[in-house]
């Protein structure tokens, strides 16, 4: 996952905000007041052949590669926020304002404080066109919103720059 630098520099604010504490996390301390949790779903319609996709329309006889969806919570103790990724072509107005509540509601998360992006996949259903599937993609980023709150540890951030020469003499 690639972050952009204003994420990077909201983390970095969560990160330095508070107090930090230090605990040990298998050989080597970590000093942070960050905790974190992460949570994945499989966010592939149960009978794809009869979903309508969006982006490049075409019929359906199967699946591939499943769909999936990704939950990121991150607290600094005053602070939480949560990443959201699918494998959908896009968020849709009513999709994120439907998964902001639930995530909310299932992990405490501020609505205002959830991202929800999309990988931008022409090969999965559309939000309005698969309403059941529509319903079942919420309930399922609740459920790994609370399965992400639930397994926080706490965790550090790093940032690191470097030059890499190859390839600059072709």
């Amino acid at each position: 996952m690639h972050l952009c630098p204003a994420l990077l520099l909201g983390v970095c604010f969560l990160y330095f905000s508070a107090k930090a504490q230090e605990i040990r996390d298998g050989s080597f301390p970590i000093i942070s007041n960050l905790k974190a949790g992460v949570a994945k779903v499989d966010i592939t319609p149960p009978d794809a052949t009869e979903i309508k996709l969006v982006g490049h329309v075409r019929q359906v006889t199967g699946v591939r590669d499943p769909l999936r969806a990704g939950v990121l919570i991150l607290d600094d103790g005053e602070t939480k926020a949560a990443i959201v990724t699918m494998d959908t072509i896009g968020a849709w107005e009513d999709m994120v304002r439907d998964a902001r509540a639930r995530i909310e509601a299932e992990a405490g998360v501020p609505s205002a404080n959830i991202l929800i992006a999309a990988s931008h996949n022409h090969s999965g259903p559309g939000y309005m066109e698969n309403m059941h599937w529509a319903a079942d993609l919420i309930k399922k980023l609740g459920l790994a919103a609370k399965q992400a709150a639930a397994s926080m540890k706490t965790v550090n951030i790093g940032y690191s720059e470097d030059h890499i020469s190859f390839g600059q003499y072709l």
